[in-house]
């Protein structure tokens, strides 16, 4: 008995790094493309679904190319399993069960198999407890509506809606946060002096169209410290919600920012014209001369800096490119030919 647990334990990390990897194709190979159908497919014009091909596209993959997408594959395991780790041990995020945030005895309230002899947290354990009673035991749909006190989702309706708005703001600062960190550190990346060191690699590709290929085709310093960045986020917008009395950030609000996040991130690297959450005010008060809807998100966006690498450094948000001044709005210059 004693060795075939031994045995099970020994393939629990084989077993993680399988299904991280199986939700890394389901993520490119289906999850992307139907995003991409379903939010293009509300656009009346049907040639505008579309990002225009406007410069040289990277048809085939090498040796090198194909040796950056293998690692940063294989990276996103450990990044998912120190993700959760921190979800599992810090007393910033909030379970359904009550875990964290203003539980002024956390960890100790949380389930005592988690620990060692010792009092230290055990992080198999602990990874195997979230798989075990938020994956295996089809509990996802609990964790991802987690709200923000230890009886999240009551069924009184203010404490609901109040669980609600905590999730929603906590995914937003969150990308805010992220974002902010991202556009300096991509823009670093364009320094001359640095620029062919990491980043040039990336931007061999002008046109992408392969979504996630292409979007994880990337140095692995770079995959390194963007997959951590998202780590940062949740760790600094935890802390900050906890320190001003709110808790922290829920469990369901993490997950949605990671898994959503990598979606849009292969759609940057598609050719789906998928744009939401418009900044069209604020763009034009600021540049009253450009005027025009600006969104939020565009892959438009990114395509563009594929193309002219000093704009539109930010991943997810535009917000830093428009406040800083690098933000460039795509120009489809064959709609523009014919009308002249």
């Amino acid at each position: 008995w004693i060795q075939r647990k031994e045995m099970e334990y020994a393939m629990l990390p084989l077993a993680f790094a399988c299904v991280i990897l199986a939700g890394f194709e389901v993520l490119a190979r289906l999850v992307v493309p139907v995003m991409g159908n379903v939010l293009t497919r509300t656009m009346q014009d049907k040639s505008r679904r579309s990002v225009p091909v406007q410069s040289s596209h990277h048809d085939k993959f090498d040796a090198v190319d194909w040796l950056c997408v293998t690692f940063s594959r294989c990276i996103t395991v450990p990044f998912v399993y120190h993700l959760l780790l921190y979800c599992c041990v810090s007393p910033c995020v909030l379970w359904p069960g009550g875990a964290g945030g203003n539980n002024d005895n956390f960890p100790q309230n949380m389930p005592a198999a988690l620990f060692t002899a010792d009092g230290f947290v055990d992080a198999n354990a602990a990874i195997v407890e979230f798989l075990a009673e938020n994956v295996i035991a089809g509990n996802a749909t609990k964790v991802v509506t987690a709200g923000a006190t230890k009886t999240a989702w009551d069924a009184n309706l203010g404490k609901t809606t109040s669980a609600i708005v905590h999730y929603a703001v906590s995914v937003i600062l969150m990308y805010v946060t992220y974002d902010f960190f991202y556009y300096w550190f991509h823009r670093t990346l364009h320094l001359r002096s640095l620029y062919k060191f990491v980043h040039k690699h990336h931007h061999r590709q002008h046109a992408p169209s392969r979504g996630n290929l292409d979007a994880i085709n990337v140095h692995p310093f770079e995959f390194i410290c963007g997959e951590y960045n998202h780590l940062l986020a949740v760790s600094l917008v935890g802390n900050g919600m906890r320190a001003a009395g709110l808790g922290g950030v829920p469990i369901g609000a993490i997950l949605t920012f990671v898994v959503l996040g990598g979606a849009l991130a292969s759609l940057n690297h598609t050719r789906f014209n998928v744009r939401f959450g418009a900044f069209s005010r604020l763009y034009s008060f600021a540049h009253p001369k450009k005027g025009g809807a600006t969104p939020a998100y565009e892959v438009a966006a990114h395509d563009v800096h594929h193309r002219l690498p000093t704009k539109n450094y930010g991943q997810y948000l535009m917000i830093y490119d428009m406040m800083f001044g690098s933000y460039e709005r795509l120009v489809d210059k064959t709609s523009s030919s014919k009308s002249m």
